[in-house]
């Protein structure tokens, strides 16, 4: 009856070693698990910072192009003004 209970007693000594020796292999994988997450975390921080200076870009160009058309549209106007002055002058001039 020792002897059996020597016996079961290895066999749980060994089941329990193996168990501890699982543990700690799924420790270190889950701490890596979590280093790697904290890395994604604080790439996506950056990611969205660079996204918005992107987005920030965009708008301000957007805004620019903007201003740029109605420069260009009141030099038209202007160049379309003269030209009609122009005309008109002329006519009076040449006596019409």
């Amino acid at each position: 009856m020792t002897t059996e209970i020597a016996e079961a007693l290895a066999r749980i000594e060994r089941q329990t070693a193996k168990t501890v020796e699982t543990v700690g292999i799924l420790n270190e994988r889950q701490q890596a698990t979590r280093e790697d997450v904290a890395e994604i975390k604080e790439h996506q921080k950056e990611q969205n910072g660079t996204l918005l200076t992107v987005v920030k870009e965009q708008h301000e160009t957007r805004g620019m192009v903007r201003v740029l058309m109605w420069g260009v549209g009141l030099i038209l106007t202007g160049i379309g003004s003269g030209a009609a002055l122009a005309g008109v002058i002329l006519a009076y001039v040449s006596g019409g």
